[in-house]
């Protein structure tokens, strides 16, 4: 039998650990007066032991659980042990607070239940924390439900754990509780072997897939659909089951198909279309060439015994012969170039010596012959360029054309000079000018500011369409200056390539 001494140090050692533990601790009478009251109640509660002496503990009851009370005395005074039972508590500041009691009775050496002892831990923060994952999932519950695109969770065999109503009507499906009952690897891929590459693809190293495909509506029709799906784990790793967002991309693919079918007829109209204009060019200029050179003969043979009045009729058929084989030059190369055929050979080359020197003095005669003077000046000490020399010379072949062709008197001047790492050539002429009015529509295909029969000059107006894509091919920007009665000035730029 224990003695008293040790019956006191037992209870000190009790004392001891009622007063060190964080939990409210608190004995009460059976008609509810506080006896005992530990540091853990007063953090717990903000009371001191003095302020709770002699007090009832309904002090930590809320208004709406005062009846509690009473409930929970009687079960003590019979004897009952209360374990793990949630309920609120208020602060001694008002505040309420959740807590998780164990309420056990207390007896005297007879036997009898003479008070109640009960140990509170504040869970307040679990239930917050408890409330706020309930709405995450609720949260995420009306999204998976109400989302606009199918969303469902499967196994890796298939199985389908849930799914949303959006998916289910995508497939045709009365419910997602029938569509539910399906199989994804067996039921809803339209071609099967759809099934067995994707699910042979979805090993578990493969984190997500991403495909468009067939799958299968319920009256078994085919529907494209957009399908992403990953895996969801837990925090050590494991599969807990594959979620995927299924989309109907039907129209889209159709608009897709659609697209391809037009660009493919696009295409084999364009090559069509070439196709033509290279045997028209063909049909026309092998006849047209055998003309050119049996004129050349006949010149040669009778030109000094034409009679009076034919003197120019050599000279006409040699003009008119030049301009219908530079019409077919040009219709050729602007459809060439729409059509995506047209062939280039970049390379660097010097812009004065190997393309402008010779330019301009087989133009030198042509100006003279119009009693116009033409002026070539250099003024660049960089003149090396990365371009292709033939659609580069094209475009001042027109310029030049164009220049002495739309100028009565007055002079035609070409300069070449460098700004910003650039060479500029400017083509300068006297002539009729360019309305403000014409200038936006300059540079398109056929268009020419006097059109009609009464017109002053020849041409087919694709000329400066020409200019303006081959200044593209070559990335070289295009300046015009005009106005009507005061000439026209053409400026070209290409980046240096030295």
């Amino acid at each position: 039998m224990k003695s008293y001494k040790d019956m006191k140090e037992a209870a000190f050692q009790l004392e001891a650990i009622v007063q060190s533990s964080r939990d409210a601790i608190i004995s009460k009478a059976l008609d509810g007066k506080i006896i005992s009251w530990n540091k853990g109640a007063e953090q717990m509660y903000g009371y001191t032991p003095e302020e709770t002496a002699g007090k009832n503990i309904s002090i930590l009851f809320p208004a709406e659980k005062k009846h509690e009370m009473n409930e929970l005395l009687s079960d003590i005074s019979k004897g009952r042990v209360i374990e793990n039972f949630e309920t609120q508590r208020v602060k001694k500041s008002g505040e309420n607070i959740n807590v998780l009691l164990t309420i056990s009775p207390i007896r005297n050496d007879k036997n009898e239940i003479i008070a109640a002892s009960s140990i509170a831990h504040d869970i307040t923060d679990k239930k917050r924390k408890e409330e706020s994952l309930r709405q995450l999932e609720h949260n995420y519950n009306e999204v998976f439900e109400f989302s606009p695109i199918g969303v469902f969770k499967s196994d890796f065999e298939g199985n389908i754990l849930t799914s949303n109503s959006a998916l289910a009507n995508l497939l045709g499906y009365f419910s997602k509780d029938e569509f539910m009952n399906l199989n994804l690897r067996k039921d809803v891929f339209f071609d099967p072997e759809d099934s067995n590459k994707i699910f042979s693809k979805y090993k578990p190293a493969t984190e997500a897939i991403d495909l468009e495909l067939k799958w299968k509506r319920r009256n078994g029709s085919p529907i494209w659909i957009e399908l992403n799906a990953h895996k969801v784990k837990d925090q050590a790793g494991k599969i807990l089951y594959y979620q995927g967002f299924v989309r109907d991309i039907s129209i889209s693919k159709i608009q897709k198909e659609q697209l391809i079918q037009a660009k493919e007829e696009a295409e084999k109209s364009d090559r069509l279309k070439t196709e033509f204009l290279t045997q028209i060019s063909h049909e026309i200029r092998t006849p047209l060439n055998n003309i050119i050179s049996y004129t050349s003969i006949l010149k040669e043979e009778f030109e000094a015994k034409l009679p009076l009045g034919f003197e120019n009729a050599f000279k006409v058929i040699d003009v008119s012969s030049d301009r219908l084989i530079r019409t077919i030059d040009l219709i050729i190369n602007l459809s060439k170039i729409q059509t995506g055929n047209f062939e280039t050979n970049f390379s660097k080359f010097d812009i004065e010596k190997d393309l402008l020197d010779e330019l301009t003095m087989e133009y030198y005669s042509r100006a003279k012959m119009k009693n116009l003077a033409l002026k070539y000046n250099n003024a660049a000490n960089r003149t090396r360029v990365y371009a292709d020399q033939y659609s580069l010379e094209q475009i001042f072949i027109n310029l030049i054309d164009n220049a002495i062709k739309y100028t009565s008197k007055g002079e035609i001047d070409i300069t070449l000079k460098n700004e910003n790492d650039k060479v500029c050539i400017t083509v300068c002429d006297s002539g009729i000018g360019i309305s403000k009015d014409y200038l936006p529509k300059l540079f398109s295909p056929f268009s020419q500011e006097e059109a009609g029969i009464n017109r002053r000059f020849d041409g087919t107006g694709l000329g400066l369409a020409l200019v303006k894509k081959y200044a593209e091919i070559n990335n070289a920007e295009i300046n015009v200056k005009s106005a009507k009665g005061k000439g026209t000035q053409f400026t070209i730029a290409l980046p240096i390539s030295d």
